[in-house]
């Protein structure tokens, strides 16, 4: 085929929830790209996506749209989208014909469907992708979640579970990434933890601690598989986000830059404005939003914060192994009042500090020495 025999394409395949972003992010990358004076092309692969901001080299719409399949087989929206991505799939020559048409060298970004059952068991998505990778077209996934569920732990931890299960669904070079961050400045207080820890997206259990006590007669039980959930993504430990304001040059740039080297293009010899000194090296690597100082605008102005909120988050690997009496170990709040009797050595302010503490802390915690 043509792919086949033409130089190695590039691609981002653009995938999310609903309401993620996705076509927004497609319309400003494609923006970016035209920028640096890379080929580029957006190929809309959702039959259901009726407003597009961009032009869209190829658009699945005209093949076949959900609308028309919900009126001809009386199938709801999700019943309708899978139709459409198993017919799809038998038709695939028809996008090949005119990704050809795109011409040779174009980097592709493909606008995918919002459903998140395409992504985490259903088996037109995956071998869409095979087919592709078959066709010689380098891979890289981008997974998008919207920022704005980091306020509710329910909610995070469910985003966190999507984008495990696409990871290993799609098993595809992966950049998760929380968008819309500047929308976090409304919602500051919501955050149970700095930001920092959201997007290591570890040791998730302490969301489902920092709630407290639920008022619901299941509280327990489903809690408890909550509680078993977190544990089960820490095992695998896989997801880690990056931040994403897709309005922010250097931020869409970076974004851009850790495709690039997950699909390869870096590597590709290709020349654009990315590569040919726009930025710097050390520039490049500064482009991706940092979560530190994304935390610092984010607290610009704020008054009456937590101590929760004022924590510095610590993986178990930084815990703190020497003494220090002047500060809480878990919130770091000044002249803490009990200190661990096991170890003499950490400080905290009460015991629900230290009892939060305890998953970190009993990493290190030894024995004292002192008699």
């Amino acid at each position: 085929s043509f792919l086949n025999s033409a130089m190695t394409i590039f691609a981002q395949l653009v995938i999310g929830p609903p309401g993620a972003g996705k076509t927004t992010y497609c319309n400003g990358m494609s923006q970016m790209m035209t920028a640096l004076k890379r080929k580029n092309a957006v190929i809309n692969l959702d039959p259901a996506n009726d407003i597009l901001p961009y032009e869209a080299a190829v658009d699945v719409r005209d093949l076949i749209t959900a609308e028309d399949v919900m009126e001809e087989y009386q199938l709801g929206p999700n019943g309708a989208m899978l139709y459409c991505l198993e017919y799809v799939l038998e038709n695939l020559s028809w996008i090949e014909e005119r990704v050809k048409e795109a011409g040779k060298g174009t980097y592709l970004l493909f606008d995918c469907p919002g459903q998140v059952e395409l992504y985490m068991h259903h088996h037109a998505m995956r071998e869409i992708v095979a087919t592709f990778q078959r066709w010689d077209i380098r891979l890289v996934a981008v997974h998008l979640t919207d920022c704005t569920l980091c306020t509710e732990p329910y909610n995070y931890i469910s985003a966190v579970h999507v984008a495990l299960c696409s990871m290993m669904q799609l098993e595809l070079p992966h950049i998760n990434v929380l968008s819309k961050v500047d929308l976090l400045k409304r919602h500051r207080k919501e955050l149970d933890f700095r930001l920092e820890y959201y997007t290591e997206a570890r040791d998730l259990v302490q969301l489902i601690r920092a709630m407290g006590p639920m008022q619901h007669p299941l509280a327990a039980k489903f809690g408890k598989f909550t509680e078993a959930l977190c544990e089960l993504l820490d095992d695998y430990s896989y997801v880690k986000f990056e931040l994403l304001n897709i309005q922010d040059k250097k931020s869409t740039m970076g974004v851009l830059n850790a495709c690039d080297q997950a699909n390869g293009h870096v590597l590709s010899g290709a020349r654009d404005g990315l590569l040919d000194g726009l930025l710097s090296t050390a520039e490049l690597e500064r482009a991706m939003l940092d979560p530190d100082e994304v935390q610092e605008e984010l607290d610009e102005g704020v008054e009456g914060t937590e101590p929760r909120d004022r924590m510095l988050y610590s993986l178990p690997d930084e815990v703190i192994q020497d003494e220090d009496s002047s500060r809480c170990h878990w919130c770091s709040l000044p002249e803490p009042k009990n200190r661990c009797n096991r170890c003499k050595m950490a400080y905290y302010c009460d015991r629900e500090c230290q009892r939060k503490a305890w998953q970190f802390h009993k990493t290190v915690c030894s024995p004292s020495t002192e008699t």
